[in-house]
């Protein structure tokens, strides 16, 4: 065993003094001597350079770092200030028609609202206040009176009229089924019929516009004296 850890070292010599025969043949102890004052200067130039010249860079470093966050903040902060400024522009433009719009429907509204109130109250008045009307009470009955009993007889007039009309329609759809075979003597009689009718209803819608207008008279006339 020694004598393996022997040869162990001798080899280990021969190889170490070899290695350094060849380095002091490439690089002779001067040129080392020299080459690692080189180096001891070198680092010595770093260590003062970085001494010097390190707080200037951080500084200049923070001060990129520092005009980065403020140009951000800066540009966030106008984006907000040109939003709510745009937003308040267009939002009072828009409010130029809708106050306007809104304006006129609420006193439409009401203007409406008034008014049907007031008709309602006026005709419950009439009515005796009864609510609903009943038909042929009071309001029919005062509308009456006041022309003179001429509404109710021109309503009558107008249903017998138009119940003539319809059997005098009737009858003389009969009359060409029954009487086609005399030819144009029952067609002129049909004919004859229809424009007596319909000269007739000419008549009743000529006196209904005139009727209405004496209606209305009245109704304003009791609205006066009511008021």
């Amino acid at each position: 065993m020694s004598v393996l850890v022997r040869t162990a070292q001798d080899v280990a010599g021969n190889v170490g003094a070899k290695i350094e025969h060849t380095i002091n043949r490439l690089l002779p102890p001067k040129q080392r001597e020299r080459a690692l004052e080189n180096l001891r200067i070198f680092s010595s130039f770093l260590a003062a350079q970085t001494a010097l010249s390190g707080i200037p860079i951080l500084l200049f470093l923070a001060f990129a770092a520092a005009t980065l966050v403020v140009s951000l903040a800066t540009c966030v902060f106008l984006g907000v200030i040109a939003a709510f400024v745009f937003t308040l522009f267009v939002t009072g433009f828009a409010l130029l028609f809708v106050v306007p719009i809104v304006f006129i429907g609420s006193c439409t509204a009401s203007i409406a609202f008034v008014w049907g109130l007031i008709v309602y109250l006026v005709l419950q008045r009439i009515n005796g206040g009864e609510t609903p009307v009943q038909p042929g009470t009071k309001v029919g009955d005062t509308l009456n009176v006041l022309t003179g009993g001429r509404l109710r007889n021109t309503v009558d007039r107008a249903d017998s009229d138009s119940q003539q009309e319809q059997l005098a329609v009737d009858s003389s759809q009969d009359n060409k089924v029954s009487l086609g075979s005399q030819g144009q003597r029952g067609h002129h009689e049909a004919r004859t019929t229809i424009e007596n009718l319909e000269k007739r209803v000419k008549r009743v819608e000529r006196q209904v516009p005139r009727l209405e207008r004496e209606i209305s008279a009245k109704e304003r006339e009791i609205t006066q004296k009511i008021t």
